[in-house]
């Protein structure tokens, strides 16, 4: 039948149907900001006044609370003298290299368009466009002008970078939150109850309080703290975040000389008492979007800010707690979150070498990959007190964190507007030094129980891995099941929950041919097959060529890159080069010693020649001129030798510290492996392979790198800054 509108036209299946609307686009409101002003700051007047106060009337106090109040009033009291609080309004400045001449061709510009569109006169097009090309003409060298200038003054990576924001090079994600979603009292809320789902189970906390862990050979105990620790603890700290007390880092790094003995007598009668401040457990909440246009508060992302002067104390107790739980060898062996030469790369380097050994062994693999909701805000306060008194904390550590933990509180801040104050009753703080540290010790006891299959984890970042032979794949899933089952009941008898939707499983089949899989289950839900899976930042498919993940880089690469391009005239040669190494380069060299070594020769070219096309931003080449010895003038090795760099270097310090150990016991000197003594018995032992993928694989590239490098450019027992050094000019001058 034939369709008419309300005019009677009559209307096509074929033609659109749309509307105008005509709104009214809403102001911004305005935003502003506080902070201290420097600008007439006098060092001695500031000296005068640090000096003129009592700290030793600090030195005399026992409760730590008042401690506290005494060292913050004082730190305020000398910075609101020399360095007052201001507010002001952030407004929108005029561009800086806008000059006289381009304010001058703009009203030309105006004027000559008017005039032509009005008239349509070809003398006027031509007037204009002419105008037009000197403005823009103009406008490029004022800006190549001043950011030339401007660069030459820049003494910090900070200013760099806050030049570079201002120029509008880097991506112009808008952080600012729309005003629908806009309540703080509903956000507050939101971020105080993720997590909140599931209890920890009675009986398990009672069976970890009732307990000890038959592996610890001694209690943790805190023993006092130096002045020496402190002022370390304090310089290890870099952000200029301010908390809840007004007070950042840079202030007590500015007047630490005169205030760091009152501040390591509190971190002891901390310590000695089992008291945490109260004025340190005020969280301050920055919500940030997860995505350009949020439409709800859960696409929030909560960032804590915590008092300065806590971190101070979180760090030396973290120090104290690091050095008792890896003696202990409390932390699972193939945990690689937040541990001391562990990383992404390192966790990855096992998972590949894992899969690429069963696959050399004809045999297939189930990798599946768990997801925890929310894990670091669910973690049950008695769960992990538990947990400390079962792996030998004594009472009065365990006091500590009790005080510690209970009673914090947090308020969500927006510009300048704050929510109302609520309390978290579950979860480690994020944002704390201790939180990470505390959740690898709250989860250390989930792999204990696994019968079959191998569990690697980075922090809440987990994945249960099973191998089997071809024609046993029924078998594997059954045993897969079980261990998955294990983990599940862990889960909800610690009380944090698995987001199953997220969770999901990778077959990688052997070399002799795939087979079908069976169902895997978490609790009653089927897991997800996928061909491909996102590990750590890396994209793991079930052949194991990792081309999706090369492919993913170049398009990262790419956008990155033509983004730059736009600004290409505005920067000297040394200031492209440092944007295209922290914002392109960046992203292929994440991890290359992982995927570089297993990608096939084609997919390298495609990351050279992304690099090649950053060498001609740089040099400003054309599309086609070679780029050899423009790469080598600007110091910069191939995609394939950098990752030779990257590899041999992390070779060479897990031979130095033995860490990580799970990647430590691949790499066997042939003294190990040989009774006879030779010539030869430091060169790394390289297994037989008799395919190609075995090359691929950590225990064979990693000792081949080791022994061709190490016999031809430098000796034994050097440091690794000498090493590298010398493995880069090694491969800067004599490869090609």
């Amino acid at each position: 039948s034939t369709i008419y509108d309300s005019r009677g036209v009559r209307v096509s299946d074929h033609k659109m149907t749309y509307v105008d609307i005509k709104t009214k686009k809403s102001r911004r409101p305005p935003r502003f900001v506080a902070y201290r002003d420097f600008s007439r700051f006098d060092i001695d007047k500031m000296i005068h006044c640090t000096s003129s106060i009592r700290w030793e009337v600090a030195m005399s106090m026992n409760n730590v609370d008042d401690i506290l109040d005494f060292i913050n009033s004082a730190i305020i009291q000398v910075f609101n003298e020399n360095a007052p609080l201001v507010h002001k309004r952030v407004t929108r400045k005029k561009s800086p290299w806008r000059n006289k001449q381009i304010i001058q061709l703009t009203i030309e510009k105006d004027y000559y368009k008017k005039k032509m569109l009005s008239t349509g006169n070809e003398t006027c097009k031509k007037t204009y466009c002419k105008v037009r090309n000197m403005l823009n003409n103009e406008i490029r060298r004022s800006k190549q002008h001043y950011f030339r200038t401007e660069m030459e003054k820049c003494k910090s990576s900070r200013d760099f970078w806050t030049k570079i924001r201002t120029s509008g090079v880097t991506d112009p994600f808008d952080p600012a939150i729309p005003n629908f979603v806009k309540d703080l009292e509903e956000i507050n809320k939101y971020f105080v109850s993720m997590g909140l789902g599931i209890m920890a189970n009675d009986d398990c906390v009672h069976f970890y309080e009732r307990n000890k862990s038959d592996s610890v050979t001694c209690d943790f105990y805190f023993r006092s703290v130096t002045r020496r620790e402190v002022q370390e603890a304090l310089n290890s700290i870099t952000s200029e975040a301010v908390g809840a007390d007004g007070i950042s880092i840079k202030m007590i790094k500015m007047i630490s000389p005169y205030c760091i003995d009152a501040i390591t007598h509190l971190a002891n009668q901390s310590l000695a008492t089992s008291t945490f401040p109260d004025a340190w457990k005020e969280a301050i909440v920055l919500p940030l979007p997860k995505v350009k246009a949020p439409s709800s508060v859960s696409e929030l992302r909560p960032i804590s800010v915590l008092p300065a002067l806590s971190k101070i104390m979180e760090k030396l107790v973290v120090s104290q707690m690091v050095q008792f739980l890896e003696s202990e060898n409390i932390i699972p062996a193939l945990q690689s979150g937040f541990r001391k030469d562990h990383s992404t790369a390192t966790a990855l380097l096992l998972v590949c070498d894992e899969l690429l050994h069963a696959r050399a062994d004809k045999k297939a693999s189930l990798l599946a990959m768990l997801d925890f909701s929310h894990a670091f805000d669910s973690i049950d306060h008695r769960m992990l007190l538990a947990v400390m008194h079962f792996y030998g904390f004594r009472p009065e550590v365990v006091s500590w964190f009790d005080s510690y933990l209970v009673n914090r509180r947090q308020k969500v801040k927006i510009g300048m507007d704050f929510s109302s104050s609520l309390s978290r009753v579950a979860g480690v703080p994020q944002g704390s030094c201790l939180g990470p540290i505390l959740f690898t010790l709250f989860s250390a006891t989930m792999g204990s129980d696994l019968q079959h299959s191998r569990l690697y984890s980075y922090a809440d970042d987990a994945q249960l891995c099973v191998s089997y032979e071809a024609g046993r794949a029924d078998s594997a899933v059954s045993i897969l099941n079980a261990d998955l089952s294990i983990v599940h009941d862990w889960s909800e008898r610690h009380g944090i929950k698995l987001n199953k939707e997220k969770c999901s499983v990778l077959s990688i089949p052997s070399n002799v041919g795939s087979e079908t899989v069976g169902e895997v289950l978490l609790g009653s839900v089927r897991l997800k097959e996928c061909e491909s899976s996102r590990l750590l930042g890396l994209m793991l498919d079930s052949g194991l060529t990792l081309s999706g993940h090369v492919s993913a880089v170049c398009r990262r690469t790419l956008g990155r890159l033509r983004m730059l391009y736009k600004h290409r005239h505005m920067f000297p040669r040394e200031t492209r080069l440092r944007l295209v190494q922290a914002l392109v380069l960046s992203v292929i060299d994440y991890c290359l010693p992982v995927y570089g070594n297993i990608v096939s020769k084609g997919d390298l070219e495609k990351l050279q020649r992304v690099q090649n096309m950053c060498v001609r931003y740089v040099c400003g080449l054309r599309r086609f001129d070679h780029v050899s010895e423009a790469r080598r003038s600007l110091g910069l090795l191939t995609v394939a030798d950098t990752c030779t760099l990257r590899s041999s270097c992390l070779v060479y310090r897990i031979l130095i510290t033995g860490r990580p150990g799970y990647l430590r016991e691949k790499l066997k000197s042939r003294s190990q492996v040989r009774s006879r003594s030779t010539r030869q018995d430091q060169v790394l032992e390289m297994p037989r392979v008799r395919r190609e993928f075995e090359r691929k694989r950590f225990a064979y590239f990693a000792p081949k790198l080791y022994n061709e490098l190490s016999s031809s450019v430098t000796g034994q027992g050097v440091s690794e800054t000498t090493y590298k050094e010398n493995i880069y000019k090694y491969l800067m001058y004599n490869t090609r």
